[in-house]
């Protein structure tokens, strides 16, 4: 499988805003990036885990608005240009990481392209990683991460949702609006 571009380049891991916490616990500042055309949506798939599909994105770093990491990750993951970013949620994440609890700030961003790339075809800046497209009337048979997706795809024009998604828990996104 070819990369969507032919050129990449890697951000430095050392300036992502994720920080092991004593007692090995997680804390990370992210962006998740919702794209949707024609009727699909644009997910990464980690070929490492066969079921694990996510919207694309990645860590903020230091110093960077999260507007900023959403044209980076779109452009670093796709090498695509895109018109415009829309922040449409917020979101407080907590979650088991390696046996410990993990807490996550998300911005998440509906990225308008005027075209999507051809897919499947792997992101730019992972061997592992591919981006695939799913049928928007199919998404009830997918564990799409983020787990609030469907709650996000709802928020209208102009609004931002705020969601605290509880998955150390059982239990669905609580959405704050």
């Amino acid at each position: 499988m070819l990369p969507c571009m032919a050129f990449s380049y890697a951000a430095s891991m050392e300036q992502d805003l994720r920080v092991e916490l004593p007692g090995g616990r997680l804390f990370a500042v992210r962006v998740a990036l919702l794209c949707e055309a024609a009727g699909q949506l644009l997910v990464a798939h980690d070929r490492r885990s066969p079921d694990f599909l996510a919207l694309l994105g990645g860590a903020v770093r230091a110093g960077e608005a999260s507007e900023t990491a959403a044209r980076y990750e779109w452009d670093e993951e796709t090498g695509l240009s895109f018109s415009s970013v829309q922040l449409v949620g917020m979101v407080e994440n907590f979650f088991v990481w390696n046996h410990a609890l993990a807490h996550e700030q998300s911005f998440c961003y509906r990225v308008l392209p005027p075209r999507l790339p051809a897919t499947p075809c792997l992101v730019l800046d992972s061997p592992y990683v591919e981006l695939r497209r799913l049928k928007l009337c199919e998404l009830p048979h997918y564990t799409v991460y983020p787990l609030y997706l469907p709650e996000l795809r709802q928020v209208q024009p102009r609004h931002i949702g705020h969601f605290v998604v509880r998955q150390e828990q059982a239990g669905t996104p609580t959405p704050l609006q």
